[in-house]
């Protein structure tokens, strides 16, 4: 079986090019797409864009710490918008990948607010940990919590975060009828 092998297109050529050259989805410095998994997966530049010292902050010590990072920002990310539609995995991952929402100006605009989401996401992750992977204290009411309040009032995400998954159309309890193009074929 082949996979989809995403273009990869460099800071210069972006400046340059036409929204509608573009072939959708692509790598940059920024993202790599999964071709097997039809999913984006953060790049370092991403984060060092607004913090050039964030792997000090990294608490994963170990070599691999920066893509055991990126890769569970982007198992989150995803998760997250599966969680919260009862649209299908496929439906998600090629709104994300290909179809957009209406309400960006462009399909460009929409792959960036992705990204910054996956930004805001790994920042979060960066400095809290992953909470759905513990039990705490609300400090609001100094009483204790347990994994199920955690997950289920959503805790473990940020504020931000959700209201950009809300905007991006991942946050939808509905149902897309639209029909991804192209499931079996490259994309």
């Amino acid at each position: 079986m082949r996979f989809y092998t995403p273009n990869y297109y460099d800071e210069a050529q972006i400046e340059v090019m036409d929204i509608s050259d573009f072939v959708f989805p692509f790598n940059d410095d920024y993202m790599d797409y999964d071709g097997r998994k039809h999913q984006y997966i953060l790049r370092e530049k991403a984060l060092d864009v607004v913090d050039s010292n964030w792997k000090k902050r990294l608490t994963d010590k170990s070599p691999n710490g920066v893509r055991n990072l990126l890769i569970a920002t982007s198992i989150k990310f995803y998760n997250y918008a599966y969680q919260h539609s009862r649209s299908n995995n496929n439906q998600i991952n090629y709104l994300i990948a290909k179809r957009g929402l209406k309400s960006y100006p462009n399909m460009f605009e929409y792959r960036e607010a992705i990204k910054n989401a996956m930004v805001d996401l790994a920042f979060y992750l960066l400095d809290n940990g992953d909470l759905s992977r513990i039990s705490g204290v609300d400090l609001e009411s100094m009483t204790s919590m347990s994994i199920d309040t955690i997950r289920y009032e959503e805790r473990d995400y940020p504020q931000r975060f959700r209201q950009t998954m809300s905007d991006l159309g991942l946050a939808y309890y509905g149902r897309y009828t639209f029909i991804p193009r192209g499931v079996g074929e490259e994309w």
